[in-house]
Parts: structure tokens; sequence; C-alpha cells
């Protein structure tokens, strides 16, 4: 997710990853001076898959952003491809991807403060500060919309479905 924040004035964006699952509430990481790389994307991917599914059972989604994609990340994901599973994702799905509606309710949260944040420091701070508040049902209620996503998505033929 990339932010820019009108009050902050300094015209670069705040890059965010997070992750979640319906138990963990996962992390935010701010970074203002730099761009997250694919390594770093995977190895906090492969942190996180570990930390929620010691046993290796789980199912990894991830959408089709160029740092999930790209070939150092498809590489390490196949090397581990014993570890978790990695959900294959449609080009142009945001109405099935549940973080775009966290990502909704973090920029409204933040939007809502008083006092605004005034710098990127101060939106990082922010940022991690309204993530770390998220409630774990709000994660839940997520996760168990997706049948729900499914079934409209199909109904509209792939196209806007309201979510």
């Amino acid at each position: 997710m990339e932010i820019h924040h009108d009050n902050c004035g300094e015209g670069r964006p705040l890059l965010l990853w997070s992750s979640g699952d319906t138990g963990i509430a996962g992390r935010c990481i701010g970074n203002a001076n730099a761009s997250l790389d694919e390594r770093c994307y995977a190895w906090a991917s492969a942190a996180d898959a570990w930390l929620i599914f010691p046993q290796n059972d789980g199912i990894y989604q991830q959408d089709n952003a160029r740092c999930h994609t790209a070939r150092s990340v498809c590489a390490w994901f196949e090397e581990h491809r014993d570890e978790f599973t990695v959900l294959p994702w449609p080009a142009n799905s945001p109405d099935l991807n549940p973080i775009e509606n966290l990502w909704d309710h973090l920029d409204r949260v933040v939007r809502s403060m008083d006092p605004q944040p005034r710098n990127l420091a101060q939106l990082a701070t922010a940022m991690e500060s309204a993530w770390l508040n998220i409630s774990v049902n709000i994660f839940r209620n997520l996760i168990d919309s997706l049948p729900a996503r499914l079934g409209a998505v199909r109904s509209a033929k792939g196209g806007y479905s309201g979510f």
C-alpha cells in the first residue's frame, strides 16, 4: 500500500506491508526512505507464514503487485513450496482481496486523527498505531466474507461486485 498524506508535504509515499489471519493482527512496516524490495518481502512473508502456520499447513494469499510477482520472490516461494501453499490469484481482483478493505479502514482511522500527522515519521507512527488497534474481529469478518465475495464476483461475471 502506498499512502501519500496531503498534510505531510514531503511528496514521497509511505510504503506499508502487512499480513494477518483470523487470529493474529500481523504487523505493519512503514518505510519513508526506500521501497520494499523483493528480498525483504519474501523474508517477511516467510516469517509470518512460519509464525501463523508452524505445521506447514497454511495457504498464503497475496495479490499480483510487482513485489509479489518478481522473479526472485517466485523463485523463493518455489524453493519453500513444502512449507506453505501460495494461492494462485487472478490478475485483476481487488474485490476478492480482503486487505483492500483493511487499507480503507486504516486510511479512515488515520484521517480522523486529531491532530493530523505533519511529516512522514508522524504518519508512519500513526499508521502503525492504527494498525495495532484494529480488532481481530475485523480480520475474522473479512476472512469470513470470502464466500460472499466469490459469489458476488461470479454474479458480476468478474466485474465490480461492491466489495
